[in-house]
């Protein structure tokens, strides 16, 4: 008895399956956006496992609406459905991964303090690098006149990694007791941040 499936099966599956591409391609252009915009890591690993599993579905579909095909179609089919679903599961484990690996919060120690006439630093500061390939340097301030003034930061590493620059662009307008965020000039993953040997800020 032949197992292919009746004429209108095979066509409601052939149709169901271009149905999927469609979507596919339409998931798949949502992933290619989220691929050039920083700071979506979620988003981006979604869009890519779904448009990578609506394939793997798609092909699945047209396959079945074939007649019984010979032993050599099978396994390209299969190898396919398979290729997909790796790709998948690469395409949404990857960008979260990066993520993992490279962003994070370190807390490091301020030295020299800098402090200036009308403001005085702690001694502790937060460095955070982010989804959005930034560094940035988080200062308290404890400021008398109310004005936290313009700073910069020179950011060293013992692990060969090239000193790091970060400044505020103003003075800022602050509280008695505010933090101060420096931006720094490149983007270092956490890895580096694990190993700064010091942290000098200054007034310009």
């Amino acid at each position: 008895m032949s197992r292919s499936p009746s004429r209108r099966r095979r066509r409601s599956l052939k149709t169901g399956g271009w149905a999927v591409v469609v979507a596919g391609v339409l998931v798949s252009w949502v992933w290619s956006d989220k691929l050039d915009t920083a700071g979506e890591p979620t988003a981006t690993a979604t869009a890519g496992g779904l448009a990578f599993l609506l394939l793997a579905v798609a092909i699945d579909l047209l396959r079945r609406a074939r007649p019984e095909p010979e032993r050599r179609t099978r396994i390209l089919w299969a190898t396919a459905i398979l290729a997909c679903v790796t790709a998948g599961a690469v395409a949404g484990i990857l960008p979260l991964a990066i993520s993992a690996a490279t962003t994070g919060t370190v807390t490091t120690t301020v030295g020299p303090a800098g402090d200036g006439a009308g403001y005085r630093l702690a001694e502790a500061a937060d460095i955070t690098s982010d989804d959005y390939r930034q560094t940035d340097l988080v200062v308290t301030v404890h400021a008398r006149d109310r004005t936290a003034p313009r700073l910069r930061a020179v950011v060293s590493f013992t692990d060969g990694t090239a000193d790091l620059r970060c400044a505020t662009t103003r003075p800022v307008w602050i509280h008695e007791v505010s933090t101060v965020t420096l931006m720094c000039d490149d983007f270092r993953p956490v890895s580096s941040l694990r190993s700064i040997a010091a942290v000098s800020i200054v007034e310009t």
